[in-house]
């Protein structure tokens, strides 16, 4: 029964996560100006539509690993050009705030979905071999960092504020 608990433990915290770093970056990008969306502090940084973009485009990534799909047998370069194509079609708020939904909810089933087999378990990711339970709360954590991005961002054009 105890495995059970702790299973469940662990799992509720890593959807607690995801549904906390969600919110973060919801937030983080209501309070973008328009105007500022496609705005980038240097020629080589990501917007912070982009930056939103890349945190929601991630969590089908992460679902994928929680699930353990196999890993596509491409380059690592190959996938970091697909996800920046990916990142770059993403166009006005309105497509990035229903991604992030989407891509979280799908993140979070994948979470709801695991055993207690599969959190002891490692997962392939394309930087080697992971604990599960990492990616559990990477979720939540990545989307959270980017959100800080964000917020990072605001402060160069002088918004002060926390968007929380």
């Amino acid at each position: 029964m105890s495995e059970l608990v702790t299973q469940l433990e662990i799992v509720a915290q890593a959807v607690s996560f995801a549904e906390s770093g969600k919110t973060r970056l919801l937030h983080a990008l209501e309070s973008v100006p328009d105007d500022k969306l496609q705005w980038t502090p240097s020629a080589t940084a990501k917007s912070p539509l982009r930056v939103a973009a890349h945190a929601a485009l991630s969590n089908s990534a992460f679902a994928s690993m929680l699930r353990g799909d196999p890993m596509p047998d491409v380059p690592f370069e190959t996938l970091m050009a697909k996800m920046v194509e990916a990142e770059s079609a993403v166009g006005t708020r309105a497509e990035a705030v229903k991604l992030i939904e989407e891509q979280s909810a799908g993140a979070i089933v994948a979470l709801n979905g695991l055993t207690q087999a599969r959190i002891a378990e490692d997962v392939q990711t394309p930087f080697g071999a992971m604990p599960i339970t990492f990616i559990m709360l990477l979720v939540g954590r990545h989307m959270d960092d980017h959100a800080a991005q964000i917020d990072y961002m605001q402060t160069i054009w002088g918004d002060n504020e926390m968007h929380f």
